[in-house]
């Protein structure tokens, strides 16, 4: 709806600089000034979602309730975003695209931090911490926008599979080769 109202705004815009006409263009000047402020609010907003994830996410306690909850606000915003950005702007004024540009590229930027915490992390990862961290990432997966950039259920479920193929492999290794069976009843409680 904003896109199509801007669009006439603009095209009234025109035609009043056609028919010499100030007033029209001062008025579709100040609509547009009114546009860029709600914007400039809007990703201050955004600023402050994304910077609350972050620090979500970089909590080691990994609250996962509250990083599903912050996910689902920046898959908000990054919808918000989107329609922003086809909002029409007046020739050589784009900045309010640019800022969304920005934040969008900012967020993106981040949530491929997360991916990669997450990818580095499951080697160390206790198996119990593991299922839950697959749990919520697979709520994290439910959201539109946000989905193509949190870590990929199935790659997590194929890391966990090569890893527990992996652990299996060294005990079997180790009853093969070794009579070392305290070592070898902590690996299997951990399996």
């Amino acid at each position: 709806y904003l896109k199509t109202s801007l669009s006439e705004i603009l095209e009234c815009a025109q035609f009043g600089g056609v028919i010499n006409d100030k007033e029209i263009g001062d008025q579709s000047n100040q609509i547009f000034e009114k546009v860029h402020a709600y914007v400039c609010k809007r990703v201050s907003h955004w600023q402050n979602v994304l910077k609350t994830w972050v620090e979500s996410v970089s909590n080691e306690s990994n609250d996962w309730e509250k990083l599903t909850i912050l996910t689902e606000s920046l898959d908000g915003v990054i919808g918000e975003i989107i329609e922003v950005k086809k909002i029409p702007s007046k020739e050589n004024e784009n900045y309010t695209k640019e800022l969304s540009q920005f934040m969008e590229a900012d967020i993106l930027s981040e949530f491929s931090v997360f991916k990669e915490k997450v990818r580095r992390s499951l080697p160390s990862m206790s198996y119990d911490k593991f299922s839950v961290m697959l749990a919520r990432v697979r709520a994290l997966d439910g959201f539109h926008h946000t989905k193509p950039h949190v870590p990929h259920i199935g790659e997590l479920v194929e890391a966990a599979r090569q890893r527990i193929v992996s652990d299996a492999k060294k005990i079997e290794d180790m009853i093969d080769q070794t009579a070392e069976f305290d070592k070898i009843d902590v690996l299997m409680a951990k399996l």
